[in-house]
């Protein structure tokens, strides 16, 4: 028994870390958290997503996310003021992330010149959206996430001609 104890003791710090990413930084987790919350099946329906690109593939989210219309949909950043309330308050009520300003956007690849950057990528054969965060781009990614692109439901002919 007590050497079951033991056992336990010395393997459970191994299986703590199994799968972990380490330690990330608050704002590049933020920035993912970002677009994963643009990519949830109730946010994505309430947008110009489905209606633009009735396929709902993750490479279209990617050029959406990123276009005017989907920049449009973003949640809000505190540009101006880290402690404006009135942004926090319809971000805690949308149950939204705030865009990191301190975290550059973009698709596909890094920019080697942008500083703090989350690349979002897309796996159209696996409907994944991959998000990569970098804190140096000319390193490896701090921070690695994948997950599945909902199909969105396509929306009827009246609401497509609202977009």
């Amino acid at each position: 028994m007590f050497r079951f104890f033991i056992l336990i003791f010395c393997l459970a710090p191994l299986f703590s870390f199994y799968g972990c990413e380490g330690a990330v930084p608050a704002d590049l987790d933020r920035a993912a958290k970002v677009i994963r919350f643009m990519s949830e099946e109730y946010k994505l329906e309430k947008t110009s997503f489905p209606a633009l690109y009735p396929n709902c593939l993750p490479s279209e989210f990617v050029k959406w996310v990123f276009s005017e219309k989907g920049k449009a949909e973003w949640p809000d950043s505190l540009d101006n003021d880290d402690s404006n309330p009135d942004v926090r308050n319809k971000a805690f009520k949308q149950g939204a992330p705030i865009v990191p300003r301190s975290v550059q956007f973009f698709a596909g690849k890094t920019d080697p010149n942008g500083g703090r950057q989350l690349i979002v990528k897309a796996n159209d054969a696996a409907r994944t959206i991959i998000v990569e965060g970098y804190g140096d781009p000319k390193k490896k990614p701090d921070l690695k996430r994948e997950w599945d692109l909902p199909l969105v439901k396509q929306v009827s002919k009246f609401e497509l001609n609202k977009y």
